[in-house]
Order: structure tokens, then sequence, then C-alpha cells
């Protein structure tokens, strides 16, 4: 069985409060605030350098980790926001930011335009690459996601919206 619940989590820099008769775990930083509820049968101890979980039961304990990964991800991402770049290949395919959209330019015949959420930050580094960021690894990656089925990739002629990060394979045609 995993021991990821049974280590601590690193708030230092970040206030951190627990109410035990809702079970709401609150994370503030720099006016941001995020809230995580956890199920009764995990108790929370909150210190002022860390945050130790622990369950009542053996049931509770499979999820011990799970909320376990949720706070440190909410913690991670008030210290330093996540961030992806993504690369638009292809001829013609390019990005512009404009207020709270997002214009893409993907070989269609029509531009598309992306609304870009609160808890998103876009920025165009070059105009076929793109940086998004976000202090919610979750709300990331729904964006990202979202932006690269706009056009997916294809492995014959290596174009599309992917992560840089990820190394897309490339495939040869058929040969006759």
């Amino acid at each position: 069985m995993s021991r990821v619940g049974e280590s601590s989590i690193d708030i230092a820099g970040l206030t951190c409060s627990f109410d035990q008769a809702t079970g709401i775990v609150r994370f503030s930083s720099g006016g941001v605030s995020v809230n995580h509820a956890l199920p009764s049968g995990i108790s929370c101890e909150v210190s002022a350098e860390r945050i130790q979980l622990s369950a009542e039961s053996d049931s509770m304990s499979m999820l011990l980790g799970l909320h376990r990964s949720l706070l440190n991800n909410i913690a991670c991402g008030l210290k330093k926001k996540f961030q992806r770049r993504l690369v638009l290949n292809g001829v013609g395919y390019k990005a512009e930011v404009r207020g709270r959209y997002l214009i893409l330019y993907l070989g269609y015949t029509h531009n598309i335009k992306y609304f870009i959420f609160e808890a998103v930050s876009i920025t165009a580094v070059k105009p076929t690459e793109l940086l998004i960021e976000s202090s919610d690894k979750h709300v990331l990656g729904l964006v990202v996601s979202d932006l690269c089925s706009l056009r997916k990739y294809d492995p014959y002629k290596g174009k599309g919206i992917f992560p840089s990060d990820v190394v897309m394979p490339r495939k040869e045609a058929k040969k006759k």
C-alpha cells in the first residue's frame, strides 16, 4: 500500500486553517484563497509550517493519499504557479492574445476565439508558442486539453497543437 498520505505538506509562506466542524481546509496567499473539503473520516492537524493528515479508519486510508496530493497541489500552486507550453505547428498556424480572448489561426476558414478564464493566464511567447499559467493544476489541464483538441496532432504531417514537453511521434507515409 502507498504511504503518500502519511507524509506532511509544506505550507511555508501560506496561511492555512482547518475548520473541524465542516472539514474544510482554507489556504490563502496574497489575496487569493482556496478551499478544499475533506471527507468526514480524515482529520487534519495544521501547524505553522506543515499540514499532517490522518485517517480515522482503515476505509478512509484509501482516500488519504488522494486528498494529501490535492492539498499539496493547492499549496504548490499558491506558492508558484503551474505552467505549460503549447506549440502550434503547421503552415499559417499562429496565436495572439487580445484582452480576455485568445485568437487562434489554425488553417480553418475562420479564426477561433477562445475565452481565457480568470484563473488562467495565457501569453503568446512567439506567434507559434503559448505559455499557460494557473495556480490550479486541474483547471490548467482542462485548458490545455481544450486547446489541443481544437487542432489535434497529425502524426503523418507533424501538424497540430501539442505540449512542448511531450515527444510527439512521426509516422512514415505508405510507399508504393
